[in-house]
């Protein structure tokens, strides 16, 4: 069985992530023992946890400075392992810059890209999601320039002693799509509303409908038959001709997450404080 949990975007409300965190983790605990209680896949080996990108709504790793806002996660990694998974990490367009610290304190090596995943029957292909949006050529270019390394290095030693973190967050809950509700999530709290830019949803549909037709042709040219994405903000799960495509939405405000186990995949929605969870859409894998 493989969990898949997308868009933390842990640090853009700091008030909220110890909510998130322990969302996940009671999520967990569920699914883990529902899989031990009934054994209705009939499969064998370790689960695992897949923390499928924009973990952190904001990452700068440096040699000597690690992002506070991993501390409480690296913790709930702990706990996840402690109760008998595997765990995970991909790093998507938020969090992107890494400088050794999660392989040191938490023995995880990032993931980024598509990236083939261990299944008995399926080809699996996950990744964030990001490098299948459709950009203009010069977005495109910069955000290529952004993710190599000599950036990384660049901008951390332009602002050294964490202020390349803090102003990384800064930007990037100020470039936050207008219009999404900002609050607990799963509480249903909300702390403000704005008005909904239509060229912000233009840009939100191009997107859901750029990783939509990126995995149909991932499974029609035989690369995978089930793709798995984040980074749109809306789940779905979609059978295509030869194939099906799963993106886990978003935990920030939906809670929904992914879930692979046996020949089924699920989208489900985590419903805190609830006896179980919904689950939106489910399918047997081609």
């Amino acid at each position: 069985m493989t969990l898949f949990f997308s868009d933390l975007h842990l640090g853009r409300q700091p008030e909220y992530d110890d909510e998130r965190l322990a969302d996940v983790l009671a999520c967990v605990r569920h699914e883990l023992d529902m899989r031990g209680g009934s054994a209705q896949d009939g499969s064998d080996g370790v689960p695992t946890v897949i923390f499928l990108g924009d973990t952190f709504d904001a990452f700068v790793d440096a040699p000597r400075y690690m992002p506070p806002v991993a501390l409480p996660w690296i913790q709930l990694v702990e706990e996840i392992r402690a109760l008998g998974a595997a765990v995970r990490f991909f790093s998507g367009n938020h969090d992107r810059w890494h400088a050794g610290n999660l392989e040191r304190q938490a023995a995880l090596k990032p993931d980024r890209g598509p990236t083939y995943l261990p299944h008995p029957t399926a080809k699996v292909l996950a990744s964030h999601g990001d490098e299948a949006d459709a950009l203009p050529a010069h977005e495109r270019l910069i955000k290529w320039l952004s993710d190599t390394h000599l950036a990384h290095v660049a901008y951390r030693t332009a602002l050294p002693f964490g202020a390349a973190q803090r102003v990384a967050a800064w930007a990037s809950a100020q470039l936050s799509t207008p219009g999404a509700e900002m609050g607990g999530g799963g509480t249903g709290r909300v702390e403000r509303r704005a008005t909904r830019d239509p060229r912000a949803s233009a840009s939100h549909e191009q997107t859901v409908g750029a990783l939509r037709r990126n995995a149909a042709r991932h499974i029609k040219s035989g690369r995978a038959t089930v793709v798995v994405y984040g980074h749109a903000h809306r789940a779905e799960l979609t059978t295509l001709e030869g194939g099906m495509y799963l993106n886990t939405g978003d935990w920030y405000l939906s809670r929904t997450y992914g879930v692979l186990s046996g020949t089924h995949a699920r989208l489900v929605r985590w419903k805190p404080g609830e006896p179980s969870p919904d689950t939106l859409a489910e399918h047997v894998l081609l």
